[in-house]
């Protein structure tokens, strides 16, 4: 048997003329062009419209397949409890292991929709057309047959209740139920489709939307039907597993395989989102009888997208090429639509957000498709906020070269929406570029000083040290006291004098720099120590370094 799985898939083409539900009259020009409702479950001619073998085309998002729901061998689950009934709710039900009266006893089940694309004068382009269909282990029987499509997410529990186990989840007005009657012989007596109103409708609970009898015919219905059910009526081939309670192997007796379509949008147009699927049988015709049979699985028609926007900017306006370094974070939208049409929940649950550096990007061919750092701490995602949410910024940008980033959606527990991943090569990326280095000059200056020693004649050859002090004041050079404390001195140095009568020494490398404005003022001492002919001198502050900036010199701008 086929895995139970869900697929979102596309698969819608037109071929002419005005269409229903279930036209399918190859020798009256009509072709189907979504759906083959023809009482077998083999797409026939090969490459046309979609049947049980073919369901929904891989090539988008525009439709959505159960799978094939199959019963597990002779040991599948049945209703229990006299509270399992269509017109109450599903609180109230129950299921068990074990299988009902064999003509009761679904073997498989099944459904597909898809959006319309074709404008066929009610069945309008957009609208969402499912189909449903199940096989049963025995045609020993007329049989009555319901196909739910629930809003809300139901499921089977573990939870022990009345001699069964209970299912979670409740009805939600907007509920549709399509419960269809057919003979002994394999003809359907009605097709009635039903709305779950919790009361006030033509059946209390359920409010009568649509009936008509088989729609295939001879006769058929007429263009433009909202429903349509049959049944085959000769035996036909199984293209999955299915044993008949008598016959061969892998076909359908006349009268154990059951299909139909609906216009879901066209019936309930404020349905929203279709989240489950549920095919039963009743142990007779009424709605209070109690169910006896189910195959349940999913059936999303909630459509999750995510658009996200990176922010980067220099100084604080939006930019695609920004400074290596640069504080950048991402924002994403989630937004939900229902193929079905209606009004869709806001989604819930958190984003994740993956920054790719540009190694990650060219390897990706552009974009943040794998890989990447999960910017955030801690690395559980970012709770949306009616639908937005916003990474945590990073500066980890120093790489030159193209980034990208990736919104990944994780939806939350029970949301009627599926994970969905986000990246572009275009809008949720930035680029960080090498940029200019700058070199501003300043002169400066090293004051410099010299001094010219002469000895008194006759007195013989020079022998001292000669001082020279520099102070940022002419008050405190006036003011020396000649200790290397002295007040305001910048700069000092000594030079010996020894065996000439003339000298010049100078301070040659000082160490004091000026870069502004400035006047400095020398005192230079010449302190006569080896002879005592000669006595001290000194130039009393009368000298003064004074500099004059206006400022840089220029700029010198290196790419």
């Amino acid at each position: 048997m086929l895995p139970v799985a869900l697929a979102i898939l596309f698969g819608l083409f037109y071929i002419g003329g005005a269409q229903a539900v279930h036209d399918d009259d190859p020798a009256a020009g009509i072709t189907p062009y979504l759906f083959e409702l023809d009482r077998n479950a083999l797409d026939s001619p090969a490459g046309g419209a979609d049947d049980w073998n073919t369901p929904p085309r891989p090539t988008g998002e525009a439709a959505v397949f159960t799978g094939i729901l199959p019963d597990t061998g002779g040991t599948g689950d049945q209703f229990q409890g006299g509270g399992s009934k269509d017109d109450l709710d599903i609180s109230q039900w129950l299921y068990k292991a074990g299988e009902p009266l064999d003509k009761d006893d679904i073997t498989n089940a099944y459904a597909a929709g898809y959006v319309n694309t074709v404008d066929t004068g009610l069945n309008n382009i957009g609208h969402f057309i499912v189909y449903f269909g199940l096989d049963r282990f025995s045609n020993d029987g007329s049989a009555q047959v319901g196909f739910w499509f629930f809003k809300n997410q139901i499921q089977k529990t573990n939870n022990a209740a009345g001699g069964g186990f209970e299912f979670s989840g409740v009805h939600a007005v907007g509920d549709v139920l399509v419960q269809s009657n057919f003979s002994n012989g394999g003809v359907v007596d009605s097709v009635s489709v039903y709305k779950w109103v919790g009361s006030g409708g033509s059946n209390g609970s359920l409010d009568l939307l649509f009936s008509a009898s088989d729609c295939v015919g001879p006769p058929a219905a007429g263009a433009d039907d909202p429903a349509c059910a049959t049944v085959n009526r000769q035996n036909e081939t199984a293209p999955w597993s299915y044993t008949p309670k008598s016959g061969t192997t892998g076909v359908f007796p006349q009268g154990s395989f059951f299909e139909g379509g609906i216009n879901l949008t066209r019936l309930v147009p404020d349905i929203g989102c279709v989240s489950s699927f549920l095919a039963e049988t009743r142990s007779s015709t009424p709605f209070d009888s109690r169910l006896k049979d189910l195959r349940l699985g999913d059936f999303n028609t909630c459509v999750a997208a995510v658009l996200t926007t990176a922010s980067t900017t220099v100084n604080g306006v939006p930019a695609t090429n920004v400074t290596p370094g640069s504080s950048v974070s991402d924002t994403a939208t989630v937004t939900g639509s229902s193929l079905a049409g209606g009004t869709a929940p806001t989604p819930t649950g958190t984003v994740k957000f993956f920054l790719c550096q540009p190694a990650t990007v060219t390897s990706n061919g552009g974009d943040c498709s794998s890989g990447g750092d999960q910017i955030g701490t801690p690395l559980t995602g970012e709770d949306l906020v009616s639908g937005s949410a916003t990474s945590e910024s990073t500066t980890n940008t120093t790489a030159i070269g193209k980034y990208c980033w990736r919104a990944e959606y994780v939806p939350a527990t029970n949301s009627p929406y599926s994970a969905k991943s986000h990246t572009n090569s275009t809008t949720e990326c930035f680029t960080t570029v090498a940029q200019p280095t700058t070199t501003t000059t300043r002169q400066f200056v090293f004051p410099q000083d010299s001094a010219k020693i002469v000895a008194p004649a006759g007195s013989g050859n020079l022998s001292g040290t000669v001082f020279f002090r520099l102070f940022d004041t002419s008050a405190n050079c006036l003011a020396d006291d000649g200790t290397a404390t002295a007040m305001g001195l910048v700069f000092s140095s000594s030079e010996a004098v020894s065996g000439v009568t003339t000298v010049v020494k100078k301070t040659n490398q000082t160490t004091y720099r000026i870069d502004a404005d400035a006047t400095r003022w020398w005192h230079v001492i010449y302190d006569s120590t080896g002879n005592a002919a000669q006595l001290d001198s000194e130039s009393d502050c009368v000298e003064n370094t004074d500099v004059d900036f206006t400022g840089d010199d220029g700029t010198i701008t290196i790419p």
